[in-house]
């Protein structure tokens, strides 16, 4: 018998809203992308558009609340409390030759990646890396396996999700991972943001007067 123990679990599932979503944010995206398609900060190993950082002036009111379900189901499958609060929000764009260097989104809870334009047959999805790689494949045994991807997750030091344009992934924070370097010249994008949940109870409390 296999125990798992330590798993880093990721959340999956369609964006209900999803061509609502798309069709009013995809114009925008293509049209920045156009202008300027590498808007990479300056430290980071990529090249990528991206509105991470900048005041792009987009109504992300419009579009946030359309995620509430989805929120809602994540935090009923975690027991989890506390009011869902998406702190930051930006579009991602690829084509032929970009990509993203390997980076986390610490200190939030969670992340978000939403596949907003994604063909199957063109793009590479995200590739998340195991917490443990450094320790666990330095001491790995050698395996029957040819392929690396039928190893044990155990001894694996990154994998991917099989997602389709539509879902949404969530993951923990601390959770490293990166884009490949992209094949196709036609547009990648994502929606990104961080999600926290908030217990404001416990805030109240903690700012209460004590007589």
């Amino acid at each position: 018998m296999i125990v798992d123990l330590f798993p880093s679990q990721v959340y999956i599932n369609r964006v209900l809203q999803h061509d609502m979503i798309k069709g009013l944010c995809l114009d925008y995206v293509e049209n920045e992308y156009n202008k300027s398609p590498s808007t990479f900060v300056d430290r980071w190993d990529s090249d990528v558009f991206t509105t991470y950082g900048k005041d792009d002036l987009f109504p992300w009111n419009q579009i946030i609340p359309r995620y509430k379900q989805t929120f809602e189901e994540l935090q009923n499958i975690y027991g989890i409390k506390g009011s869902p609060c998406v702190k930051e929000a930006w579009f991602n764009g690829y084509k032929t030759n970009q990509f993203q260097e390997i980076h986390d989104h610490i200190p939030n809870q969670f992340s978000c990646i939403h596949l907003l334009s994604f063909d199957k047959d063109d793009h590479l999805p995200p590739v998340f890396l195991s917490p443990f790689r450094q320790v666990s494949v330095t001491n790995s045994p050698e395996f029957i396996y040819d392929n690396i991807k039928d190893r044990p997750p155990t001894w694996s030091y990154q994998s991917t999700i099989d997602a389709k344009e539509g879902d949404i992934i969530i993951f923990p924070s601390y959770l490293e991972h990166k884009v490949p370097r992209q094949t196709s010249d036609k547009l990648r994008v994502t929606i990104s943001f961080n999600l926290n949940f908030i217990n404001y109870e416990n805030i109240r409390n903690q700012l209460a007067p004590r007589l």
